[in-house]
């Protein structure tokens, strides 16, 4: 969910050995079991809501124009706190975003949001149509729908500068609605729409279920182009192309994740011990790694240890760490070789 964020915020300025951008996990559990989301696959014990102790020391942590993103892998608007963390962050001068299912985003708690200071957000959506949505995530669509609309009016009456952002992740669930999600969203207001291929594969089951080869989604969301006038809302590819040199495309190079637990890691994909399947091999991963925890040590000294620089170096040398294989946010078609993606 939460590395789309990233598209929707200024490059950092920050130098290169600094960590630039914070992802603080407020909340690890959410009130949906989406079939392509990592919380379906990992148990209770990594789920939860981050203590206030935990917060206060991620929030020491941030400083001016940095990049806060106050959303891992679970759903944000579970926690009442939100509104007041997000104040705090902002009080301390970062540009912060969040990404929601909208299922919760009332119009109460919308104008929260906007009045928090809140810079934007990204909504997963992931369908076109109530019985697809349904399928996939098992909200409520038509109350998404409306929670979307009702946050669209009032940003044009508080905020014209929020941005939104709606995400559909390519499944054979959903590949034929394109046209039909980028028509919806366009005509409720948003300021982009983002098609995302399936990144993460949880299962050699998983992939040959869902997964849609990358050229197919290509395909499809021209030819929904073609279809549809969409006005001025920007249309945005994530995963497909544009890859950038010297990090990937989560920028675990300058991240730092923090878990609702207070465990280090270089981006949310890490931060949880969710299965991951290399169709290139057929070989089944644990990608869990933790580089440490600012429960009982300093923020520095993790930043700074041999074992998170090398994984940094790695990847800015355009080297695939270990616990980044599989992951089409390093590369794709290294990742899924080209036979496999034509199938």
């Amino acid at each position: 969910m939460i590395d789309r964020i990233k598209r929707l915020i200024k490059p950092s300025k920050a130098p290169e050995d600094l960590c630039s951008r914070l992802i603080i996990e407020t909340v690890a559990s959410c009130n949906l079991s989406c079939t392509m989301c990592p919380t379906t696959h990992y148990g209770p014990s990594h789920k939860g809501l981050m203590h206030e102790r935990i917060f206060q020391k991620a929030l020491s942590l941030v400083r001016e124009n940095m990049q806060v993103i106050l959303t891992g892998w679970g759903e944000p608007l579970i926690d009442s706190r939100l509104e007041k963390h997000i104040r705090l962050c902002k009080d301390a001068g970062a540009i912060v975003y969040i990404a929601t299912n909208a299922t919760l985003l009332r119009p109460d708690r919308a104008r929260g949001l906007l009045d928090s200071g809140l810079d934007g957000l990204s909504i997963s959506l992931d369908a076109g149509l109530p019985e697809t949505y349904s399928r996939i995530r098992g909200g409520n669509f038509h109350n998404v729908i409306q929670n979307m609309a009702s946050l669209a009016c009032l940003r044009e009456k508080i905020n014209t500068k929020f941005w939104i952002d709606v995400s559909f992740v390519t499944m054979r669930l959903n590949i034929s609605e394109m046209a039909s999600f980028l028509k919806l969203v366009s005509d409720i207001g948003v300021n982009s729409a983002t098609i995302t291929p399936r990144y993460l594969i949880f299962s050699e089951e998983d992939f040959s279920r869902h997964f849609v080869p990358l050229d197919e989604v290509m395909n499809a969301f021209q030819d929904a182009q073609g279809k549809v006038s969409t006005g001025s809302m920007e249309l945005r590819t994530y995963a497909l192309e544009n890859f950038p040199q010297g990090d990937c495309l989560a920028e675990a190079v300058k991240t730092a994740f923090i878990s609702f637990k207070g465990q280090v890691s270089a981006c949310c994909n890490l931060g949880h011990p969710a299965p991951r399947y290399l169709p290139s091999t057929g070989e089944s991963m644990d990608p869990f790694t933790i580089f440490g925890s600012i429960e009982n040590q300093d923020f520095e000294h993790i930043w700074s240890s041999k074992k998170f620089i090398k994984f940094r170096k790695s990847l800015s040398l355009g080297i695939i760490p270990r616990p980044c294989k599989g992951c089409l946010l390093v590369s794709t078609r290294d990742q899924i070789p080209v036979a496999i993606v034509s199938k």
